[in-house]
């Protein structure tokens, strides 16, 4: 007799014995690929190169999770697929039963069709995107992912949407020694770029968001990406420059206090250059 149906059944009732005394997360674990079935929003995607394909071929294993993805890294180190949780942007049944947090999840939903669409189209080199995968598609392998217990679950990734990234090194590592200018500086610039092309962010987070890749600045998470007319209004501008701004302030205040005086001017020559500009 076979021990797989044994083991599995093992790892189940593992499971359940596990949620019941306190631990919920344990639950995706049952079925990972059910808690990645966000649904395909475009019509197709673009053709992936040889190159995203003969990374594919290769097993990832579990990484970490936000609260919007779950992230796997490759065997050779090189790449991250990210899985986007539909319970992210589906309301619990009770909340969907009394209209609960409607707009919460609206918002949600509505950065998921949009943000990583406007990365892939505007930014895929400062998102070291190699491949955004929102659409039903044939040319994608199946792909073994292991969960965060070890177990592997072998994906058809033709029906998931996921995005592929580069992997990067950590942004804040770099902002305490040699590099710390450079960084300051390709930081405030990529801010200003996308402030140009009028795309905001309503995330303000920058030490798990950012990276870098062969020294250049890299969001990691463009996950809450929009559009915003107003950008062409100064006040709105400020507010926009504060918030993609403020965390890395007080990081270099704490970690780096040598550097604010050269933060403060690199901030303020970038604001008065978009101030010149319109959004495109």
């Amino acid at each position: 007799m076979s021990i797989e149906p044994v083991l599995k059944k093992g790892y189940l009732l593992l499971i359940l014995i596990c949620s019941l005394l306190g631990f919920p997360w344990l639950w995706q674990e049952i079925s990972l690929e059910n808690a990645f079935q966000a649904p395909l929003i475009t019509k197709s995607p673009s053709p992936p190169s040889s190159e995203t394909l003969e990374a594919l071929q290769q097993p990832y294993r579990y990484l970490g999770a936000g609260k919007q993805s779950v992230a796997f890294l490759s065997e050779d180190g090189k790449w991250v697929l990210k899985f986007f949780k539909k319970k992210y942007i589906r309301a619990p049944f009770i909340a969907r039963c009394f209209n609960l947090d409607k707009k919460k999840y609206q918002q949600r939903f509505g950065h998921y069709c949009e943000s990583y669409l406007i990365a892939e189209k505007e930014f895929k080199q400062e998102t070291a995107l190699a491949y955004v995968h929102l659409g039903p598609s044939t040319a994608l392998p199946d792909t073994v992912c292991k969960d965060r217990l070890g177990i592997s679950h072998s994906l058809n990734l033709n029906e998931y949407p996921f995005v592929m990234q580069k992997r990067v090194e950590s942004f804040y590592s770099l902002l305490t020694g040699p590099l710390t200018r450079q960084m300051i500086d390709q930081f405030l610039g990529f801010v200003a770029k996308r402030m140009a092309k009028g795309v905001a962010d309503r995330d303000q987070e920058i030490g798990r968001n950012f990276g870098t890749l062969g020294g250049a600045i890299v969001q990691i998470d463009p996950g809450r990406l929009y559009l915003d007319t107003t950008l062409n209004e100064q006040k709105r501008r400020d507010l926009e420059w504060w918030r993609s701004t403020h965390k890395l302030r007080r990081f270099l205040e704490t970690n780096a206090p040598e550097e604010v005086a050269f933060f403060d001017q690199r901030l303020k020559a970038w604001q008065e250059e978009t101030s010149a500009q319109s959004p495109v």
